[in-house]
């Protein structure tokens, strides 16, 4: 954003490059309603599809704060697929990849408490996977640092209500 006479000025993106974020977008949408019926092939799919879409932006590849998030919605969504089916080498990676991404967005845009809590999120997808596993040395690990980066936020934060209810949340499990 450029900043005229003191207003917040949005500079303009090409059209194609909206219209593909846009897309990809919509594909994480399908992909959410499909997964919420159970649908998991398909819901691959379209979440495989943002992907592709989003891969190609140069904005994603640049960190930018909406393509990125996108993608690491996208990539989380995608471990979740591979979790729920067995495929724990793939949940893993798919995982890994979002929490890189999460932690960029944080590092990067250290205003916007919204990343560090996706980024505390990402701990805790692994926490449930390495659960799962039957790796409770790296599940507890996992979890360990979600609940550390909640407790920051909530520092940090300490006028946010849903920090410190997250963390109560955790520490009732």
């Amino acid at each position: 954003m450029a900043e005229r006479c003191g207003v917040r000025v949005a500079r303009p993106r090409p059209i194609k490059a909206t219209a593909l974020l846009i897309a990809a977008a919509t594909y994480v949408a399908v992909g959410n309603l499909h997964y919420t019926r159970g649908d998991v092939v398909a819901a691959r799919h379209a979440f495989e599809k943002a992907q592709e879409i989003l891969q190609q932006r140069p904005d994603a590849a640049a960190g930018h704060d909406e393509d990125s998030g996108i993608l690491a919605a996208t990539q989380t969504n995608l471990g979740h697929i591979w979790r729920t089916s067995g495929n724990w080498v793939a949940a893993e990676k798919s995982y890994r990849a979002a929490q890189e991404i999460q932690q960029q967005l944080t590092r990067d845009h250290p205003q916007n408490p919204d990343h560090a809590m996706d980024f505390a999120a990402s701990h805790n997808d692994l926490g449930v996977l390495f659960r799962e596993m039957g790796d409770a040395a790296r599940a507890i690990e996992s979890h360990g640092a979600a609940i550390l980066a909640i407790e920051q936020l909530a520092r940090d934060y300490p006028e946010v209500k849903d920090y410190r209810n997250e963390i109560a949340r955790c520490h009732d499990l």
